[in-house]
């Protein structure tokens, strides 16, 4: 079963929305579950508490770059350690590493003046920083309207990561006439490959993900074989992996 791993960040004072989006993961997990893929949610209160041979929060910030799945909840403030998570998760995104999906949800409660301290800045600047680095954050006025924006979001985007992934379907394809190409392509950037008709047919389908994904690309070699016992004819591919291999 393929495991997708959640890492939450979030402003101290939004415990609700934590407790909700806990609640919305198990019930997601119902349907994702009949996909062969699980969501584990992953917050700092279900981490070990164990001493560290480092400082605590880098074990916290190696759980986000290990993660799949980001998620950072802001409002009046955005502390210390929530703005290193933010940092490792925005430094392994946009180094093609993990997490490969990264959304932040600013809550737009209301904030009674004697609420506003100088930390309010820490607000305004992360809005500013991502809007220069031309990324995208949702706001949202209530728990509800945040569950909401999480589950189409979710529904959007998922699925890439999923067992069904054009990745993994691309590998599972492959295999069929090519044993040992998921293994050969961890190490190596492109493969000579040997593909029947209907093989070919099958990864035709998918191919416009893949290369929309910036997973792989292909191109005939023009070599053609027929010694396999089953006697089908293969043609010969040369397959090359791009960034989000």
């Amino acid at each position: 079963m393929k495991e997708i791993k959640i890492f939450l960040a979030s402003s101290g004072n939004l415990q609700d929305e934590r407790d909700e989006i806990e609640k919305l993961i198990s019930r997601l997990n119902d349907d994702w579950i009949k996909k062969d893929t699980y969501l584990k949610l992953i917050i700092w209160e279900k981490l070990s508490a164990k001493f560290s041979t480092q400082r605590k929060q880098e074990d916290f910030n190696d759980e986000v770059r290990k993660s799949d799945v980001f998620i950072c909840l802001i409002h009046d403030k955005i502390g210390p350690f929530s703005k290193e998570e933010y940092d490792a998760a925005y430094d392994g995104f946009i180094t093609n590493s993990k997490p490969e999906l990264v959304y932040i949800y600013f809550s737009d409660k209301e904030i009674k003046p004697s609420q506003i301290t100088e930390n309010f800045k820490s607000v305004l600047d992360l809005k500013m920083e991502i809007s220069k680095n031309h990324q995208f954050y949702r706001t949202y006025n209530s728990v509800d309207g945040l569950l909401y924006s999480i589950t189409r979001d979710f529904e959007t985007d998922l699925e890439t990561l999923s067992i069904f992934s054009p990745k993994l379907k691309m590998l599972e394809i492959l295999e069929k006439s090519n044993q040992g190409i998921s293994d050969y392509l961890e190490t190596n950037n492109s493969a000579s490959l040997l593909l029947t008709g209907l093989e070919y047919d099958k990864l035709e389908e998918i191919k416009p993900s893949l290369l929309k994904l910036n997973i792989a690309t292909f191109e005939s070699n023009g070599n053609m074989i027929a010694n396999r016992p089953d006697g089908h004819i293969r043609a010969g591919w040369v397959l090359t992996k791009l960034s989000n291999y």
